[in-house]
């Protein structure tokens, strides 16, 4: 339950330390339930956050093992059981997908994932550049534009 909290502080060092001590008290019953499983996750989650993929890949790779017929988000939110910690709790599984989607830098989802971003982060910064441009001098939207077209 504490690294649940932790988790959704934001704290993910914590979250981590405490999700893998959990899941080493746990037998292989209580992994494979979904209403103390899910510690598994959050150590997953925790560890992507951190940007240790590594260890996140791991503890999935662990989570699959326990619960074999669970592979998917969609599979792990009817899995978890409503009375379990961060049941419900969006981050906790962009956090879990956030491994798979950094598998190979190759890979098609991890490509189409980093071009929305980019794509995002394009429009936000002409928008800046139009706000600068409308409130500032052109020399100065410019600068921002250019940054955006990179």
């Amino acid at each position: 339950m504490l690294a649940s909290i932790h988790y959704a502080l934001g704290e993910y060092a914590p979250a981590a330390e405490l999700a893998q001590k959990a899941a080493i008290e746990y037998d292989a019953r209580e992994l494979s339930n979904g209403l103390t499983g899910p510690v598994r996750l959050t150590l997953a989650a925790a560890q992507a956050k951190l940007g240790d993929l590594p260890r996140a890949k791991a503890a999935i790779a662990d989570f699959r093992a326990s619960v074999p017929g669970v592979q998917t988000i969609a599979q792990i939110k009817k899995w978890i059981q409503p009375a379990a910690d961060l049941s419900g709790y969006e981050p906790l599984y962009d956090g879990c997908a956030w491994p798979a989607c950094r598998t190979d830098p190759n890979d098609a989802v991890s490509n189409l994932v980093r071009a929305r971003y980019r794509h995002q982060l394009e429009i936000r910064l002409a928008a800046v550049a139009v706000l600068h441009f409308r409130y500032r001098s052109p020399r100065t939207s410019s600068r921002y534009y250019e940054y955006a077209a990179d």
